[in-house]
C-alpha cells in the first residue's frame, strides 16, 4: 500500500474532532514559537531610541551608514559566492558518483555526511588549527619555504563555508539524478543530443527544482553562521556578526539597531526562499523512475583519476573533524598542548562534565521525539 493510501485510510478511521483538534494545536504552537517571537522582533526594530510612538529611524540609520550597511554587503557577497562554489564542487561530484563505477560510494557517502557534522566555532577552530598563523599546514609549509595565505578573512571564510556547505547541494543532486527515469536521457539521444548538450538540456533542466532546493540550504546556512565569522573573519564583518555584536557588546551595544539587522537578515532570507519557490513552479516534474540511470563502467585510468579528485575533496571536506579527532587525544597542560597523547580530556570530560554531555544527548533525544511526533501528525493532518 502507498504511502498516500495509507494516510487515507488512517485519516478515515479517526475521529474529525481529533484532527480538529491538531491543527488547533499546530497554530497555538505556531504563534507561541514562531509568530510571537518574529512580531516582537519587527516590533522592536520600529521602536525609537528616545521618546514614543513607532518610526523607521533605524532602517534608515542601517542604509545611510556604512559602518552597518558595508554588512550586509559582505554578507550577501558571502553566501552568494559560497552557493556558487558549493554548486561548482557538488554538482559535479555528484554526477560522478551517481553516473559512473567509482568504487567505495557508501563510504564517500559517509565521509560527506561526516564533513556536515562540525559545530561552526568548532570546526572554525579546527581550521585555525590547520591554517592559522601558527597552524600545523602553515607551520609545515614554512620549513620548505612555501609561505601561503592565512585562514583569515574573506577567502578564508570562503573556504570554510564552501568545504562545510557543498554536501547539501551534493546530497540533494544525487538523489535527484538516482530518481531519474532513463528513458528521458534515452529518448534525448535519439534526438541527436548527447554529451554535454544532454546534460544541460535535459539532465540540469529535470534536477534543477532538486538543485534550488539545496542553493536555499547553502545561501540561509552561510547568511546566518555566526560562529565562523566570529573566529576567523577579522576585518571581513557580517551581519550575525554584527547583530551579536550590538545584543552582547560591554561597551553599550544598540538592541534596536540589533533587532533592525535581524529583520534584514530575515528578508534576505524569504527572497531567496521566494526565489526558489517561484523556480519550483515553472519547472516542476513528475518522474517514475521505473528505469533508474545506468551507471557507466570506466576504463582503469579514469575511473582512479576520478576516485582519487572525488575522495580527496571529501578528505578535505573532513578536515576539521579528523583534527578535532585527533587533537582530542593529545596532552594538554591547563590550556596548552603537549607533546604526547593520553586520554585525559576524555576523562576530564566523564569526571568533570558529565551532566554537559547528559543534557545534550537528553534535550536532543526529546526535540528529535517531538519533531517526529509533530512531523507525522502534519502529515497525516
Amino acid at each position: 500500500m502507498k504511502t498516500r493510501e495509507k494516510i487515507f485510510v488512517l485519516k478515515n478511521h479517526t475521529s474529525p474532532d481529533f484532527w480538529k483538534t491538531v491543527t488547533i494545536i499546530f497554530f497555538i504552537l505556531a504563534a507561541i514559537f514562531l509568530v510571537y517571537p518574529l512580531a516582537e522582533l519587527l516590533f522592536r526594530s520600529f521602536i525609537p531610541e528616545e521618546g514614543s510612538g513607532l518610526t523607521l529611524s533605524s532602517y534608515f540609520e542601517f542604509f545611510r551608514l556604512p559602518y552597518y550597511f558595508r554588512t550586509l554587503k559582505n554578507s550577501i557577497l558571502l553566501s552568494f559566492t559560497t552557493t556558487v562554489l558549493a554548486i561548482l564542487f557538488g554538482v559535479p561530484m555528484a554526477y560522478i558518483v551517481g553516473r559512473y563505477n567509482i568504487p567505495g560510494k557508501k563510504a564517500l557517502n559517509t565521509m560527506i555526511i561526516i564533513s556536515l557534522l562540525s559545530p561552526p566555532f568548532i570546526g572554525a577552530y579546527a581550521w585555525i588549527m590547520l591554517l592559522g598563523r601558527n597552524g600545523f599546514i602553515t607551520n609545515m609549509l614554512q620549513k620548505i619555504g612555501v609561505i601561503v595565505p592565512t585562514i583569515y578573512g574573506f577567502y578564508g571564510l570562503l573556504l570554510v563555508f564552501t568545504l562545510k556547505l557543498f554536501p547539501f547541494i551534493y546530497m540533494y543532486v544525487l538523489g535527484a539524478l538516482g530518481a531519474m527515469d532513463r528513458s528521458l536521457e534515452e529518448a534525448a539521444e535519439s534526438l541527436g543530443n548527447h554529451g554535454l548538450r544532454k546534460l544541460f538540456t535535459v539532465t540540469f533542466p529535470l534536477i534543477l527544482p532538486t538543485l534550488a532546493s539545496g542553493v536555499v540550504m547553502v545561501f540561509m546556512t552561510s547568511l546566518s553562521d555566526l560562529g565562523t565569522p566570529m573566529l576567523i573573519g577579522e576585518g571581513f564583518k557580517v551581519l550575525p556578526v554584527l547583530i551579536y555584536e550590538e545584543y552582547v557588546s560591554e561597551m553599550g551595544g544598540n538592541p534596536i539597531m540589533a533587532s533592525t539587522m535581524s529583520v534584514i537578515v530575515i528578508v534576505v532570507s524569504l527572497s531567496v526562499l521566494f526565489l526558489q519557490r517561484y523556480m519550483i513552479s515553472q519547472r516542476s516534474y513528475n518522474m517514475t523512475g521505473l528505469r533508474p540511470p545506468i551507471v557507466r563502467e570506466l576504463s582503469m585510468l579514469p575511473r582512479a583519476v576520478l576516485t582519487v579528485l572525488v575522495f580527496g575533496f571529501a578528505l578535505l571536506a573532513m578536515a576539521p573533524q579528523i583534527t578535532t579527532f585527533v587533537t582530542s587525544f593529545v596532552k594538554t597542560k591547563g590550556p596548552l598542548f603537549v607533546q604526547g597523547f593520553s586520554l585525559e580530556s576524555y576523562s576530564a570530560i566523564m569526571f568533570k562534565l558529565s551532566d554537559c554531555v547528559i543534557h545534550t544527548f537528553t534535550y536532543s533525544t526529546i526535540a528529535i521525539f517531538f519533531i517526529i511526533i509533530i512531523g507525522i501528525l502534519n502529515l497525516l493532518n
